[in-house]
């Protein structure tokens, strides 16, 4: 019968790093899991490292383990992925709402946005469901 030795077991911070990954809020889980990706960041990730991929504007959520990795590419396991806000969908000859719910970035974050002239009415909330609350609350002050 095998046995592991005494080096077989270390304390997991020590084997590997757990890195927090924002990716663009127009980056998707696709996007992420194609080698290419990482080539910016790729020297700094090893083979065992842990990837908690958050998107900015919080659309999705992924845990990943890292693979495979060179100097240029990352190859990624998805561990577990969640789907935290609806992706939006533009549907053809829709009638155009007066106002959208959009994520503008880490400093506008989660805004609301008057259709005709792209004029922000309220920004910096924290997710798209506050947003849309206080648009449902506010419409009728709005016009």
């Amino acid at each position: 019968m095998s046995k592991l030795i005494p080096d077989g077991i270390r304390a997991a911070d020590y084997m590997r790093n757990v890195h927090r990954v924002s990716p663009a809020a127009t980056d998707t889980l696709e996007d992420v899991l194609k080698p290419e990706y990482w080539v910016h960041v790729a020297p700094k990730l090893r083979v065992g490292d842990k990837l908690e991929i958050f998107p900015e504007g919080g659309a999705w959520y992924a845990e990943a383990l890292v693979v495979a990795c060179s100097n240029i590419h990352v190859k990624l396991h998805i561990l577990n992925k969640a789907q935290i806000n609806e992706p939006t969908v533009a549907v053809k000859d829709a009638p155009k709402a007066p106002f959208v719910v959009e994520f503008k970035g880490p400093q506008r974050r989660w805004s609301v946005i008057r259709s005709k002239d792209k004029t922000y009415v309220k920004e910096g909330f924290d997710d798209r469901g506050t947003a849309e609350a206080w648009l449902q609350v506010n419409s009728k002050d709005l016009g």
